[in-house]
């Protein structure tokens, strides 16, 4: 060995020595446990800015001393109303926490604005989100959690869905359907891109086994499964299946072509006119094409009534050749992982300038919430309000005056 070897592998060791030392370790273990406890009060809802009218409107109206928005921009308003919307018990009586009637109202009249871009997403399949939204034609939605789009002003469904990705099911099925005959109650429902596991209605079973027997299998389907971007939570009792990042997916193919600005890559699909057809069934020619402009998909994907926002199809996208981009996005919904995973990228489009402004809000249900339940208070929403109530009085309410 020569001397200049000996002596860069002698540094080498030194080197590891010196930096792998007990004081070294405990200083380190001392900073990484600060910084976790910094970052953890930066997401505790308790320190969210509580929302009311008039810094609502300031962010809804743009006009907001912090930052810069293009007054003429476009504002992308995403609701995911999930079990806030839901009916909940109060003492044995179940009740609405705000009408359906109510709710369709103020939708209407945002989708009238021509300003607003106004999407509701939700974990239910595209054919029950269109059966409760079918009075709100202009709305746009997105169902199971962000596998299906269908855009503001369309009729038409996308999948973002690539088949490939969904070689999974059949043996995750088969998994879940083992423990199910285990688990005396529980029931599998099976939609076009997500497999729920319902252990609700387990009863005749010691409590803590039945969390041991659906953990192992979170833990199976997370290890199993992980290189297949799968990822399986529990969600009130609920088992769910899909991949982890559908909802990002989705909002990145919305504001991509209401932007028109190319940035997605990724699988698009139209889907059959029947919301009964399986994706797995598809017709090949219901490709999108890359690189290329098809006008039958073009022509099926314009069924707008605004025939002044056009859209065409290019590098796997479809957008509205109108000039006005999106300036706000408007993200409200719960304490879900979704919500939690779409609050993180709304927050980093603003932090990159992709967007002029932000405001992401959870709304807790105050209801359902159990006293000095602390589970929940987590998140990485910039604002908090009480419930959906609130959530639907800010945007039925908005008035320029108020931030005047």
């Amino acid at each position: 060995m020569s001397p200049e070897e000996k002596l860069n592998r002698w540094n080498t060791m030194i080197k590891l020595i010196n930096e792998h030392d007990s004081t070294n370790w405990v200083t380190n273990c001392l900073n990484a446990i600060d910084n976790a406890w910094i970052q953890e009060q930066e997401f505790q809802s308790f320190n969210l800015n509580s929302l009311n009218q008039k810094k609502f409107n300031e962010k809804y109206f743009m006009s907001s001393d912090n930052v810069t928005v293009n007054k003429d921009s476009k504002r992308l308003i995403i609701l995911n109303l999930g079990s806030l919307t839901s009916n909940v018990n109060v003492q044995g009586s179940s009740i609405s926490p705000v009408q359906k009637q109510y709710i369709d109202k103020v939708l209407r009249d945002l989708t009238n604005d021509p300003q607003n871009i106004i999407y509701i997403i939700s974990y239910l399949k595209r054919v029950d989100l269109t059966r409760k939204y079918k009075r709100i034609p202009e709305l746009g939605l997105i169902s199971e959690n962000g596998g299906y789009i269908k855009l503001a002003d369309s009729s038409r469904w996308i999948s973002v869905v690539d088949v490939n990705e969904l070689q999974w099911m059949p043996q995750i099925i088969d998994l879940v359907a083992n423990l199910s005959e285990k688990l005396n109650g529980s029931t599998i429902e099976v939609e076009e891109c997500t497999i729920r596991f319902h252990t609700e209605q387990v009863f005749d079973m010691d409590p803590e086994h039945k969390r041991a027997l659906v953990g192992d299998l979170i833990t199976h389907i997370n290890d199993l499964y992980s290189r297949d971007n799968v990822h399986a939570t529990l969600v009130n009792g609920i088992v769910i299946v899909q991949e982890s990042n559908l909802a990002i997916r989705s909002l990145s193919f919305v504001i991509s072509s209401h932007n028109n600005d190319k940035l997605f890559n990724g699988p698009i699909k139209l889907l059959p006119s029947s919301s009964s057809c399986s994706p797995l069934t598809q017709p090949n020619e219901e490709i999108i094409p890359t690189n290329s402009i098809d006008s039958t998909v073009e022509n099926s994907l314009s069924g707008r009534s605004n025939s002044a926002n056009s859209v065409i199809v290019h590098n796997g996208i479809s957008g509205f050749t109108n000039s006005n981009r999106i300036g706000l996005v408007v993200y409200a919904g719960g304490d879900s992982p979704v919500d939690e995973d779409i609050y993180s990228f709304c927050n980093e489009k603003f932090k990159n300038g992709e967007i002029d402004d932000v405001l992401t809000i959870k709304a807790n249900n105050s209801v359902i919430k159990k006293n000095n339940d602390m589970t929940n208070l987590s998140s990485l929403a910039g604002s908090k309000i009480n419930g959906v109530n609130q959530l639907f009085s800010l945007l039925s309410n908005a008035n320029s005056d108020i931030c005047l």
